[in-house]
């Protein structure tokens, strides 16, 4: 009776691991439901071959589940529910193989939304060049863009981040030249003021800046 009574446990252990498995989708609280099933066929059943198949029909089932969020490019998901997977089932070859996909994964969609960020900002900036109002709203969206390009481009981009640089800045001081010429001073300031903004430290900048220090003496 008591064999009998154990094989009855038994089964019904085994069916509720089948009822386990089918759930979809299968996440990592689902397959803790699982391997609490397994967990409790070993104590009455060590040696059953349940045990080791169970786990890695668990490790599949999550795997699948991490694929195909991966699939669906929600990389960010598919990195956490990995990582709790091996918390459920810790040394599973499956569950790690997974992971590296997916961390794989997450750095090439992390690199090709920053290449797409690079393109958008640089056609921005390139936009604004090609019409440059150089007013108070288009100075500071070019110090925005400026800004994110800095912070998103490699080092080896440095001198073409300065060279944009010294585009814009040459625009104002061109502008101010003008100015200065017409004797209109004080605008002339404004826009030496807003080239400042884009090079602090520029031979072209200072000598019109010490041409219109000139002019204005003069004038007055």
């Amino acid at each position: 009776a008591r064999e009998a009574a154990k094989r009855q446990q038994i089964e019904g252990l085994y069916a509720s691991f089948e009822q386990s498995l089918k759930q979809t989708p299968y996440r990592p609280a689902t397959a803790r439901e699982s391997i609490t099933t397994l967990e409790k066929l070993a104590a009455i059943s060590p040696a059953d071959p349940l045990l080791q198949a169970g786990r890695t029909q668990v490790a599949s089932k999550l795997a699948a589940h991490i694929r195909s969020l991966g699939d669906a490019q929600e990389w960010t998901q598919a990195l956490s529910v990995s990582r709790q997977a091996i918390e459920v089932i810790p040394g599973s070859e499956i569950l790690t193989g997974t992971l590296v996909e997916i961390e794989r994964g997450l750095t090439q969609q992390l690199a090709q939304k920053r290449e797409e960020k690079i393109k958008h900002y640089r056609q921005s900036l390139s936009d604004m060049l090609a019409k440059p109002t150089l007013d108070e709203n288009w100075t500071s969206a070019a110090l925005d863009d400026l800004k994110i390009l800095e912070e998103i481009l490699p080092g080896t981009e440095s001198p073409w981040l300065d060279e944009q640089r010294s585009r814009i800045a040459a625009l104002y001081i061109g502008k101010a030249r003008e100015m200065r010429t017409g004797e209109r001073f004080s605008e002339a300031k404004i826009l030496l003021a807003s080239a400042q903004k884009f090079v602090s430290d520029d031979p072209v900048y200072r000598a019109e800046q010490q041409a219109l220090a000139a002019a204005e003496a003069k004038f007055n």
